[in-house]
């Protein structure tokens, strides 16, 4: 055995246990073609495989850049690839990225930075890619890249908590060069519109000093809307369950109306939008801008919820709707081996509210505070 420094991607199938139980034979097709795009997209930035088992996808790369570039082109492949089933449904990969000592044995890596990058990627949204602190620090200035900060989370199996970044958009930068270019062919009729505009604008001109009044112009007084009060509200959006089996989202969803209870009965100067309001928001790809934006709130709580055998992991994030800033994040983990499944979801579902609305007075008092020293 030997250690050595390693960058590593760690990636699965968003979904693949419901997938396979909808269409399991084109779902293995897909996921062949995705695996070919995959190992593809891991050469061409210089990376290893190593360690891939089923749905599961690992990955080494010498440096952070070839692999969140690798991570870039992989999405792109899937998207482009033979991902697309009968039903409609698309395979869609996640992503965790991290970097650091690991332990070498023959072609396999063992170690902190494996397990952590294998843990970041559940956290990522189906399409998305997950990185820790120490990894986006070494790649926050790559163009074309924006990130979002989701907070420390206490990952399974890792002794200290971990800060997550998360990829959210793609910026391209205009290359002035190629639009010069395209716009040499039609320099003489730019030229000719220009002439023609400068030529009416003296004839405006002279007709006006010849007859004061024609050519003027005429004043409208603009109609101010009337300013509509802001209320303060928050949506509460179904939770994903990490697990496919029909008990696990029983409790997924019991849970979700828990928290919508357990928020309304708390004395809050926040609004709680109903069940039905957020139900069209399962598994969308929306953002929360725009969720936030079309429920006409001003916070929106997310989550999910894994569960292996008796031990239950939720995860919930609050977020500012207006400005998708996460305003807070947690954990909880649970054993179900001797407790009451109904008492443990009320119970969490207390905390869970109890919590975040702790958090959403001090951000009002934070906004309060700030208005008044203006």
């Amino acid at each position: 055995m030997s250690h050595r420094y390693a960058v590593i991607l760690a990636a699965d199938v968003a979904d693949y246990s419901t997938l396979m139980e909808g269409d399991g034979e084109g779902t293995v097709r897909a996921l062949k073609d995705c695996r070919d795009a995959f190992r593809r997209c891991v050469s061409e930035y210089h990376g290893r495989e190593f360690g891939s088992v089923g749905d599961s996808l690992m990955a080494e790369f010498k440096g952070p850049v070839e692999a969140i570039r690798a991570a870039r082109c992989i999405h792109s492949e899937f998207e482009r690839e033979a991902a697309q089933l009968a039903d409609g449904n698309k395979l869609r990969v996640r992503i965790g990225l991290h970097a650091g000592d690991v332990i070498a044995e023959g072609e396999d890596l063992f170690g902190d930075v494996v397990n952590t990058a294998a843990r970041l990627q559940p956290l990522a949204k189906p399409g998305g890619i997950t990185m820790s602190g120490f990894f986006h620090h070494q790649v926050r200035k790559e163009t074309g890249i924006a990130f979002r900060a989701l907070g420390k989370h206490q990952l399974k199996n890792i002794a200290e908590p971990v800060s997550v970044f998360e990829v959210t958009s793609q910026r391209r930068a205009i290359n002035w060069h190629r639009l010069r270019l395209k716009l040499v062919p039609f320099k003489g009729a730019l030229a000719a519109t220009i002439g023609v505009l400068a030529a009416s604008a003296i004839l405006v001109a002279y007709i006006e000093t010849q007859s004061p009044g024609i050519g003027g112009v005429i004043e409208v007084p603009a109609v101010v809307p009337k300013p509509v009060p802001k209320i303060n509200s928050i949506a509460v959006l179904p939770l994903q369950n990490r697990s496919s089996k029909t008990e696990d989202a029983i409790f997924v969803d019991g849970l979700h109306a828990d928290i919508l209870v357990q928020l309304a009965n708390i004395h809050s100067p926040h609004k709680v939008i109903s069940k039905t309001s957020v139900e069209r928001y399962r598994n969308t790809d929306k953002s929360v801008t725009q969720i936030a934006g079309e429920l006409g709130v001003t916070n929106i709580l997310e989550g999910n919820v894994q569960r292996a055998g008796d031990l239950v992991r939720v995860t919930v994030n609050l977020i500012n709707g207006s400005t998708d800033v996460l305003l807070w994040t947690n954990s909880y983990d649970l054993d179900l081996s001797a407790q009451d499944l109904f008492a443990v979801q009320s119970d969490i579902a207390r905390h869970i509210a109890t919590a975040m609305n702790v958090q959403l007075a001090e951000e009002e008092d934070r906004r309060t505070k700030s208005v008044r020293r203006r």
